[in-house]
């Protein structure tokens, strides 16, 4: 099973939505419904967020082993994908490489609450769990929300509301509504 979703950044009308196989007979699509967490999709709200407050994308950034301390005798220590870190490095490579250990630093910097407000602000409606694990994508979006969250990167900066029809003609090819 699989899902996708196409928008067009410009107006918001949804190109291709497929919620998985067979939709019609059992009923859930996955465009739709389905809550999965975006995992490194959802860095780039990180890095706008960061831009937001004076980060550039040649700002230095640490890219070393991080640890989060989340309460008593509990730490939370992200590792990039590879285990290989550069050390510091520009935001334009933390974001290229995908860097856990950066992404989380420049999170905790930001606030995980400023990121969160931000791709709220772009079109999430899931509520989003305000941990640092967020900043790797640990909420839970649905795919059309993620689609539509980043719409606004495509869009010069602005939001676009997803719709699927355009208008409604009769059979003469008078237009009865139109979005």
């Amino acid at each position: 099973q699989g899902a996708l979703v196409a928008i067009d950044p410009s107006t918001g009308a949804i190109i291709a939505l497929v919620g998985g196989r067979r939709v019609e007979r059992r009923g859930f699509n996955r465009a739709l419904r389905a809550h999965r967490q975006p995992g490194s999709a959802f860095k780039p709200f990180v890095y706008a967020t960061a831009l937001m407050r004076g980060y550039t994308a040649a700002t230095m950034v640490n890219d070393e082993p991080v640890e989060i301390e989340m309460g008593r005798d509990n730490t939370w220590t992200p590792t990039n994908f590879d285990n290989e870190y550069m050390g510091s490095i520009t935001m334009q490579d933390a974001l290229a490489r995908s860097s856990n250990a950066a992404t989380v630093r420049i999170s905790r910097d930001v606030g995980i609450e400023r990121v969160a407000a931000l791709a709220h602000a772009q079109g999430i409606t899931s509520e989003l769990p305000l941990v640092p694990a967020l900043a790797l994508g640990a909420g839970a979006v649905t795919p059309i929300e993620l689609t539509n969250a980043y719409a606004p990167f495509g869009n010069g900066g602005l939001r676009v509301t997803p719709f699927a029809v355009e208008r409604v003609e009769d059979v003469f090819g008078r237009v009865l509504w139109q979005h």
